[in-house]
């Protein structure tokens, strides 16, 4: 059920303001975290806070109701609090741990590198930041070398999706209308441009 609110979600915010950048990339199916998410400056002032995992794509039942506490600053390591329901292995228990990143270009740029390091496997996903609205949401896109298609998550400043697509259409609604009065003017403009070059 998750995955399909975060498809459907996903695809108003591709066909709103609320994802320009998204709306601008010529096909999902050819979409490349690595290639096609831009580097963007991370506001921690703007991000922090309580961040509510809503969706993830693929939704793999190993960690469940995630959140993530945001600092206002970063002295030498950004150090994100996360609690969430563990179920490896079908033991359920609450988590809380710290992950770290050095603040370097990677993290100022939006670019979080996680490495997974056991005896068995050496993995590094780095996921990058596609869209934000700091009062709305967040989407992520992760790659990794051992997954062959991308990795999404949606965060949230409400628990509730249904919130998150209220607030994106009531900011799409006020977006069209200075859109079409700047297409109109825009079409006045050069009608009188037309007019003047024919006199």
């Amino acid at each position: 059920m998750a995955v399909q609110q975060f498809v459907v979600l996903f695809l108003v915010l591709v066909s709103t303001s609320c994802a320009q950048y998204l709306h601008k990339l010529t096909s999902l199916r050819r979409f490349s975290c690595s290639r096609d998410a831009r580097e963007q400056p991370l506001n921690l002032t703007a991000m922090s806070g309580y961040w509510y995992e809503a969706a993830r794509i693929p939704n793999m039942d190993i960690m469940k109701c995630l959140n993530v506490s945001v600092p206002p600053t970063a002295d030498g390591k950004l150090k994100l609090r996360l609690e969430y329901i563990s179920t490896i292995h079908g033991e359920i228990h609450a988590v809380k741990e710290t992950v770290s990143f050095p603040w370097n270009n990677f993290t100022k740029t939006s670019i979080f590198q996680l490495h997974y390091k056991t005896v068995k496997m050496n993995v590094t996903v780095t996921y990058k930041v596609v869209y934000s609205d700091p009062q709305l949401m967040t989407v992520l896109c992760g790659y990794s070398s051992i997954s062959p298609f991308p990795l999404f998550k949606l965060l949230t400043r409400q628990r509730s999706m249904l919130h998150v697509a209220l607030q994106c259409t009531i900011q799409y609604a006020r977006h069209v209308p200075q859109q079409q009065q700047q297409q109109h003017q825009q079409h006045q403009h050069q009608l009188q441009q037309e007019e003047q070059h024919q006199q």
